[in-house]
């Protein structure tokens, strides 16, 4: 596996963690590597769990959090070895519920969210970023 943070270095990503960060109680960053195989619905699990608990991802989530000026994951374990990962499908539009609901209605520690506008703008930038940056059917993920 290798890191492609880079790759998610752009301003409809960072629009989106901030948004998140600015609503929830969050320190929100978003990982992006190649893991050198195809990624299927009977292989995206444990794939996953390789790389939650394998060397890159730890190196990974300093290297974002000092890359968005938090510096609160710089030591200790991020996530402990008896960590159990489970996926669950939401499709894209599942995916934009769920973003919507974060952004407008989820509990919110600071007692804000976004209006329907800006969180719809946000969202459609971050999707719009995210289909184009998609690799194709049955490609490396």
């Amino acid at each position: 596996m290798r890191s492609l943070l880079p790759e998610v270095d752009v301003p409809a990503v960072d629009a989106l963690l901030t948004a998140v960060d600015e609503v929830m109680n969050s320190n929100t960053l978003l990982l992006k590597a190649r893991v050198g195989e195809p990624i299927t619905p009977g292989n995206r699990l444990s794939v996953l769990e390789a790389f939650v608990h394998g060397p890159l991802f730890p190196d990974m989530v300093r290297a974002a959090d000092r890359a968005r000026h938090w510096d609160n994951l710089q030591s200790g374990r991020l996530v402990p070895g008896a960590t159990t990962l489970k996926l669950t499908e939401l499709g894209m539009a599942g995916f934009r519920v769920r973003l919507s609901w974060m952004l407008r209605t989820a509990f919110s520690p600071y007692r804000r969210h976004l209006d329907a506008a800006h969180a719809d703008k946000v969202i459609d930038e971050f999707l719009n970023w995210l289909d184009h940056d998609r690799p194709a059917a049955g490609g490396e993920g």
